[in-house]
């Protein structure tokens, strides 16, 4: 065996995590402890000057090992996984993937224990209905909001036939499941918001990207607080009566604020976008929230229930 074939080993059982000692490697290589300690010279130097973690070679009770091989640690990657196992939005060959990824910055006894940890989750995954490759797609897509490209979309909703959009991308973004597009339409002067999974095909155009002042870009941080669903609409300011704790309305928007409270009801106003979202948020609260403002809001949450009894009170037996 070549000094670079015995380097080669000793650097491949340091990055699986596994602690060495010189003597042991004297006596297993035949080399004597000068040879071996410019080994781990060598080693370290490659691992200050190439590694893309924050490795360093360190030494204890007379063994060498490799600390901080990952930025993340067990704990960040078990509880990476256990979110990507229960928002179920990568098929089962991505998902299964990402997965190895993330254990494979971990030691090996350290990938055991969070693999008997979601053992059984990962077993049960069963992803959305659409198991289409995602990743790249995603990667794809926010290059070209990065390099500010305007590009063709041919893009196919359930519910119309194929169609094909000029659009400027602005953001992308992650909701319930899946991946949606915010873009400004070139030709249609409307933001549609598109959803990745429905993007059949994109490709680039040499179009010039349309004028935005800095006052009017889309800032997709500060929407995202005001999102109740994937999709975009008018912005209101809602004002309502919470009779449970005031942290559930605060954890949906996050700029939610207290004006008073007495005894079990909050009263608090929140700035958000008029969406079918929000409807559905409002009703998922039951008895426990009433809406106070705006007006037209609460005029069409009392048509909606007006509609919502008299279809259950028609006798179609």
């Amino acid at each position: 065996m070549n000094s670079q074939e015995r380097i080669l080993k000793i650097y491949t059982r340091l990055n699986k995590g596994i602690q060495l000692s010189k003597k042991e490697l004297c006596r297993e290589f035949k080399k004597d402890e000068r040879t071996i300690q410019r080994d781990f010279s060598l080693i370290e130097q490659f691992i200050e000057e190439e590694s893309n973690y924050s490795s360093k070679l360190e030494r204890k009770n007379n063994s060498y090992f490799i600390s901080d091989k990952s930025v993340l640690k067990k704990e960040d990657i078990l509880v990476i996984i256990k979110i990507l196992l229960e928002n179920r939005a990568f098929n089962k060959k991505e998902n299964d993937k990402l997965i190895d990824n993330l254990l494979s910055l971990v030691t090996k006894d350290e990938k055991k224990e969070i693999t008997d940890i979601i053992g059984s989750e990962k077993l049960n995954y069963v992803p959305i209905t659409c198991e289409e490759d995602r990743i790249d797609k995603i990667w794809a897509l926010s290059e070209s909001i990065i390099k500010e490209e305007v590009i063709n979309v041919t893009y196919k909703s359930p519910y119309r036939e194929e169609q094909t959009y000029k659009i400027f991308p602005m953001a992308l973004y992650y909701d319930s499941h899946y991946f949606y597009i915010e873009a400004l339409s070139i030709n249609r002067e409307r933001h549609p918001t598109l959803k990745i999974d429905r993007i059949i095909s994109f490709e680039k155009v040499n179009d010039i990207k349309p004028n935005i002042s800095y006052g009017n870009k889309y800032r997709d941080g500060d929407n995202r607080n005001l999102k109740v669903d994937a999709f975009s609409g008018k912005k209101i300011t809602v004002k309502v009566e919470f009779n449970y704790d005031p942290t559930i309305v605060q954890d949906q928007f996050p700029n939610a604020r207290i004006l008073s409270q007495n005894n079990d009801k909050t009263i608090l106003e929140f700035e958000t976008q008029y969406t079918p979202g929000l409807m559905r948020w409002i009703f998922s609260q039951s008895e426990g929230l009433k809406v106070l403002y705006p007006d037209f809001l609460v005029n069409e949450i009392r048509e909606f229930f007006q509609k919502f009894v008299n279809k259950y009170e028609k006798n179609d037996c």
